[in-house]
């Protein structure tokens, strides 16, 4: 864990994600008395967590950044899609490159989706990762719609549902939580909207 501005924030690493994520438990601190920073300080908290998540899940699944494609991930998954999905309220979070997030704080809503190209075809990057996940005893499920190889898994105790699909060489992780719950069938709507422009 390191310290940001006097919140503790945990950085989620592969030896924290043995098939469950689980948001670290962090005692306050004397500055963090007031309920907005608290909260403020909670929602990054669990962004950390999940995006630790992805990232895990980006290197777990070999993806090699440089061969992304030219959309970034919040071309392909926009705020007006998230809301038309899960309702307003929803605000950006993150926007980079290979990442894309978007957070609301009623309830700890949070939509993340990770972008990477695999060194082989998609199905076999999503194939391999999805045996990975099985052989840490999580259950993996068939996602159908998003192309071959494409599974969703649902970690026990993780906060968030999570998709893997591609089309070509490109593999994208996307995870949905809504109050602090994954929320499998809103992944699957946004799945398909981020599918179908990839």
């Amino acid at each position: 864990m390191r310290a940001v501005r006097g919140a503790a924030v945990a950085v989620a690493t592969p030896q924290d994600v043995g098939g469950v994520l689980q948001a670290p438990k962090v005692a306050r601190q004397s500055n963090m008395c007031q309920p907005v920073r608290h909260e403020q300080g909670r929602m990054r908290g669990m962004a950390m967590v999940l995006s630790g998540f992805i990232v895990f899940t980006l290197v777990l699944a070999g993806f090699v950044p440089s061969t992304i494609a030219a959309a970034p991930p919040c071309a392909l998954l926009p705020l007006a899609d998230v809301q038309r999905v899960l309702g307003g309220g929803f605000e950006p979070f993150l926007a980079t490159p290979t990442m894309c997030a978007y957070t609301r704080h009623k309830g700890g809503d949070q939509v993340m989706l990770g972008l990477g190209g695999s060194l082989g075809s998609s199905a076999q990057t999503l194939n391999q990762s999805a045996d990975a996940y099985r052989s840490r005893g999580i259950q993996v499920t068939s996602a159908a719609g998003l192309g071959p190889g494409a599974f969703s898994v649902v970690p026990p105790g993780s906060p968030a549902a999570t998709l893997m699909f591609g089309k070509g060489n490109l593999v994208a992780t996307l995870q949905v939580s809504v109050n602090n719950k994954p929320d499998l069938s809103a992944a699957l709507k946004l799945a398909k909207v981020v599918y179908t422009k990839m």
